[in-house]
C-alpha cells in the first residue's frame, strides 16, 4: 500500500474512531483464479469498507466504457466491480474514494493539506463518524 493511500486511510481512522484492518480478504470475496481479493480497510464494528480507487478505474465507472482500458485496467474494474457486488451481498457498507478527489500537486501526489483531505472524508463517511455527544448537567 502506497504512502498516499495510508495517509487518507489513517485519516478515515481518525475520523471514525476505530483502526481498520488493512488490506484484509474475506473469504467470500475471490478473483477469477480462486484468490481472495483484498479491501483497502474493513471496520468490522460498523461492517464498512473503505476503498480507494485509482483514476482510471474511476474514468471507466463513469463512462461505462472499458474497450480502452487495457488487460490489466481491465482486471481492477471488473474486480471494482465485483467487490461492490459480493460486498453488497454480504450486507456490507461500501464506500469508494477516489485518489483524484483530494487535493494533489501538478505531478498527481497528494498534497498533505489535512483540512482539504478532511473535507472530502467527512463528506463520504458523514453516516458512519461518530457524533459528538454533550452532556447538560443542571
Amino acid at each position: 500500500m502506497d504512502a498516499d493511500t495510508n495517509y487518507i486511510l489513517n485519516f478515515c481512522d481518525s475520523l471514525l474512531r476505530q483502526t481498520s484492518f488493512r488490506e484484509y480478504r474475506f473469504p467470500f470475496l475471490v478473483g477469477d483464479k480462486g484468490k481472495t481479493l483484498p479491501v483497502a480497510s474493513f471496520y468490522p464494528e460498523l461492517n464498512l469498507v473503505v476503498e480507494l480507487l485509482e483514476e482510471q478505474s474511476s474514468e471507466a465507472a463513469s463512462s461505462g466504457d472499458t474497450k480502452t482500458l487495457g488487460r490489466r485496467s481491465k482486471e481492477r474494474y471488473r474486480y471494482d466491480q465485483r467487490k461492490r457486488d459480493v460486498l453488497l451481498e454480504h450486507g456490507i457498507s461500501l464506500i469508494e474514494l477516489y485518489l483524484t478527489d483530494f487535493p494533489h500537486d501538478g505531478q498527481g501526489r497528494l498534497k498533505r493539506f489535512p483540512a482539504g483531505i478532511r473535507g472530502v472524508l467527512e463528506g463520504r463517511l458523514e453516516p458512519f463518524v461518530p457524533s459528538e455527544r454533550v452532556l447538560v448537567r443542571n
